[in-house]
């Protein structure tokens, strides 16, 4: 199965002069994504491809090139000497989507902020409300195949020259799914990282992601199965010549 190609090209991007916080700033970006090799001509094969019916057609040969045009406006302030805060608005408007009439709209505001408790520990925090439409035989409904709330939790600690720790706590609230398809519950996340590095050229990791389940659903499938990321233990090595 290939991989979506997806060019992004910036349209307009304006934060103003280098100038002191609080400042505003915007960004106006074109996507394009093509379709995968599944999506075109994709089949779900329920048993032996010689018994009929057991092979069902999941693809679009015929599906377009998505586009998107995202805009955002932004602000961002110092609370204080270690806060930073940033807010934002964002509106994306697809064309050549999935939907029957092939136009979606997703709109919703982000919320990040930054708190810097010594040179060793900082934390980051966000939350983004989602909500979106799609016309579908020329009636606009509502789009419910993303959360209409997230959050992210992270920790990045280094607890002395040697030693780090690290961890990503991650919500994304249930999605209703389509009739006579399954949805998804809420998502809770738990990541964890330890790193060593016992000099300047020697590094290394341990990580463990989706700490709470083993396996849940993170997305609705074009073949209305709720496929999850289960979970894993990753390790890092990296040797630098000085």
């Amino acid at each position: 199965m290939t991989s979506p190609v997806t060019n992004t090209n910036p349209l307009f991007v304006y934060s103003g002069r280098k100038v002191p916080i609080p400042y505003f700033w915007g960004s106006l970006t074109k996507a394009v994504s093509t379709p995968t090799r599944s999506e075109l001509h994709g089949e779900l094969i329920f048993c032996d491809p010689s018994i009929p019916g057991c092979v069902q057609p999941i693809g679009d040969p015929e599906a377009d090139t998505e586009y998107v045009i995202a805009s955002e406006l932004g602000y961002r302030s110092q609370l204080t000497v270690n806060t930073l805060v940033d807010l934002a608005i964002f509106n994306n408007n697809y064309t050549h989507t999935d939907d029957i009439d092939g136009k979606t709209n997703t709109h919703g505001i982000e919320i990040l902020s930054q708190h810097i408790f010594s040179k060793d520990w900082k934390i980051e925090a966000s939350y983004t409300y989602h909500q979106g439409e799609r016309r579908v035989n020329g009636t606009e409904e509502n789009n419910n195949t993303i959360p209409k709330n997230t959050f992210n939790f992270r920790s990045f600690w280094n607890i002395n020259t040697h030693w780090e720790f690290d961890a990503l706590l991650y919500y994304a609230s249930h999605i209703d799914a389509p009739v006579a398809a399954p949805g998804l519950k809420d998502i809770r996340r738990l990541d964890l990282r330890v790193g060593w590095n016992p000099n300047k050229s020697l590094r290394s990791s341990l990580s463990v992601t989706n700490v709470l389940d083993y396996i849940q659903g993170e997305a609705l499938e074009l073949t209305r199965v709720n496929t999850g990321t289960g979970r894993g233990i990753f390790f890092s090595l990296e040797y630098s010549f000085n």
